[in-house]
């Protein structure tokens, strides 16, 4: 069964304790990694909210999980993406991660909804 690769929104519910339990279960019977750009937009989630006293928790947690980092290969590629299909910058980043790293892409974001290696969970 192929990693999953978590998407910010996921993320950012889980440390909102919001989960859904089709999703917390999805979660528990997988490997999951997430992309630099994620732990970004949730450091920024939580900066925009006026939740700063939560985001030592938050890096701590972030620091704790496997995240893979941003390089030359995953720009490149998700220039191409974002080019041709006319995904937002971030989406393009963290779609291209989970292809160029084998990973199912996990997310609510429905910009994402039906790319291949998505699966897509409704808030």
């Amino acid at each position: 069964m192929k990693e999953l690769l978590v998407d910010s929104s996921i993320l950012i519910d889980f440390f909102q304790g919001s989960l859904d339990a089709e999703t917390k279960r999805l979660l528990e019977n997988r490997n999951s990694s997430f992309s630099a750009i994620s732990y970004f937009e949730v450091c920024k989630f939580f900066y925009n909210v006026g939740k700063t006293a939560e985001l030592v928790f938050v890096k701590q947690k972030l620091d704790s999980m496997h995240y893979f980092h941003l390089t030359g290969e995953i720009c490149f590629a998700a220039a191409k993406i974002s080019h041709s299909i006319g995904l937002s910058m971030a989406d393009s980043i963290i779609y291209t991660t989970a292809r160029l790293n084998d990973c199912d892409l996990v997310t609510s974001d429905s910009d994402l909804k039906g790319k291949p290696g998505v699966l897509f969970v409704k808030k």
